[in-house]
């Protein structure tokens, strides 16, 4: 098994949108994807100023790269997803994650839309995460947390 960051820099519309269809697109160039695998775990990781530079959960992937109708694109879709309500900031743990290599320019190392990490990483964010609010898991028989999420961030 494998762990991942999933970086995405749209507006949290787009996050929620992923979340709700449980799929994340896996572009032509996209590094590693051809690495991802069924079973693999993968934190999402918000970039940008606004609502962003913060983990804002975590997922398993459920299927292989399936291809996008006429695109030369993928995706993949995720189950087990778990999305925090307080998002733990990337800047509390720069100096301890593995993908991190110098604190002073520690944006380069995100400029991927898909990141190797490690089980460590995914413990240390998770626990943090654990620590500052209690997390739901959703099930495929049960995803009123991801109703609830997509009304409380709803667009108005």
């Amino acid at each position: 098994m494998n762990y991942w960051v999933f970086v995405i820099r749209d507006d949290m519309f787009e996050f929620r949108k992923r979340m709700k269809t449980k799929k994340w697109p896996i572009f032509n160039n996209t590094s590693h994807r051809r690495d991802l695998a069924i079973g693999d775990e993968v934190m999402f990781y918000k970039a940008g100023r606004e609502q962003g530079q913060s983990f804002l959960g975590i997922a398993k992937i459920s299927t292989d790269l399936m291809p996008i109708l006429n695109s030369k694109d993928f995706e993949i879709n995720l189950d087990g997803i778990v999305i925090w309500k307080n998002f733990p900031s990337i800047r509390d743990h720069l100096s301890k994650l593995s993908f991190i290599k110098s604190e002073l320019n520690w944006g380069i190392y995100l400029q991927t839309g898909v990141k190797t990490s490690t089980k460590k990483d995914f413990v240390m964010i998770s626990n943090t995460a654990k620590k500052i609010e209690n997390t739901k898991t959703i099930s495929d028989s049960e995803n009123s947390f991801l109703q609830n999420f997509n009304s409380s961030y709803s667009d108005t």
